[in-house]
């Protein structure tokens, strides 16, 4: 696990180089809509579990006490979807691409 400072902690998914190189397939596919409007950005793939601001904030050694311990978790991921932020914190589902089949 890990945290962006100031914002969220997340599971970080290991190995991750095939799920990167779709991620930036996506991007480079919606050019008009960068990973968290940042342009030119390469955020690492992850898992967002918690905030770590806000009313319900939490810390990052209270999801590894609580999450830890299930972990690892083996996932397949059979879909994108892009979601478009429409005002802080309000977001509407933008496209949905299946993966193979």
């Amino acid at each position: 696990m890990a945290e962006f400072p100031d914002a969220v902690v997340y599971a970080v998914p290991e190995p991750d180089g095939e799920l990167r190189g779709t991620m930036r397939a996506l991007w480079a596919r919606y050019p008009e809509h960068p990973p968290y409007l940042r342009p030119g950005g390469d955020p690492p793939p992850h898992c967002t579990l918690g905030r770590l601001t806000g009313s319900h904030a939490i810390t990052l050694e209270a999801v590894e006490a609580r999450v830890g311990p299930l972990l690892p978790v083996r996932c397949d991921v059979a879909e994108a979807t892009l979601f478009v932020e429409t005002e802080p914190d309000r977001y509407r589902r933008f496209d949905r691409m299946p993966f193979g089949g």
